[in-house]
């Protein structure tokens, strides 16, 4: 294959925050923040974690890093030999830090990789849930969770939610598919065998950290404007001063995290 397209084209609704909200007293808020700066308290209140870079990297990180993780799981790839994203706030004039729009590539060897990343998708849906555990199979072009994996030969479509997988012709005929179940189950009983056995987990944290480190990558590429960053798997930086510096957060006093832990 010569080209994977991750999507997480989502329907989402614009934020507004409250910077005057205050967290109820019952809460310790030094404590949610952790390493988040003290002026971000209103976020607990505005219930818009989800939209601050220090708390989360969008909706690329939050779900999208999902997907990120059956294709890398798919195609058979470890560390991107570049990265490059670009995106911006074109879908909500709302109050956001994250981009609301993005679109990533990252190089490999032997193929490219595509993140596709959007909020303002209102005809985008995942996976029903009463689809998930059966023998259906989504409405490919209106999924919002899907790998498109692109062959000499054919195009295959995965769902993430138990959503299965189908091959197609360039005549658009099924020639081969597999229908999927929701996996949470399965993924729980392997962490509680594991915690028992001591054995590895299927996903153990290394795929994790690797998986996310694509996300990361996009994420600094587009917080430069977009440069493309060459990366080295061997240090795991980047041929870019600026990158560097973003490979690790600004940590709050006391909520530090050390280099060797």
């Amino acid at each position: 294959m010569q080209l994977c397209k991750i999507f997480n084209l989502k329907a989402a609704q614009p934020f507004h925050a409250d910077k005057t909200a205050k967290p109820p007293k019952e809460v310790d808020i030094d404590l949610w923040l952790g390493a988040a700066p003290e002026d971000k308290a209103f976020v607990y209140a505005s219930k818009g974690w989800l939209y601050y870079w220090d708390f989360c990297n969008g909706d690329m990180m939050n779900d999208c890093v999902h997907q990120t993780d059956i294709a890398r799981w798919l195609i058979g790839e470890t560390y991107p030999k570049s990265a490059h994203c670009f995106g911006g706030h074109f879908g909500f004039d709302d109050d956001r830090e994250v981009p609301d729009t993005q679109f990533a590539t990252l190089e490999f060897d032997d193929k490219i990789v595509t993140i596709e990343n959007g909020q303002n998708m209102q005809y985008m849906a995942k996976t029903p849930m009463a689809m998930r555990d059966t023998d259906e199979f989504p409405l490919w072009q209106h999924n919002s969770t899907k790998v498109e994996i692109y062959g000499s030969d054919g195009l295959m479509m995965v769902g993430r939610h138990g959503g299965g997988w189908q091959v197609f012709t360039n005549a658009g005929e099924v020639v081969t598919q597999a229908h999927g179940r929701f996996p949470d189950e399965p993924h729980k009983e392997n962490l509680y065998k594991c915690l028992q056995s001591r054995e590895r987990p299927n996903a153990d944290v290394e795929v994790g950290h690797i998986s996310c480190l694509w996300v990361h990558l996009a994420n600094i590429s587009y917080k430069l404007g977009g440069r493309t960053l060459k990366f080295d798997p061997k240090t795991e930086t980047c041929d870019d001063a600026d990158a560097n510096k973003l490979l690790k957060r600004i940590y709050r006093k006391s909520y530090e995290v050390p280099d060797k832990v």
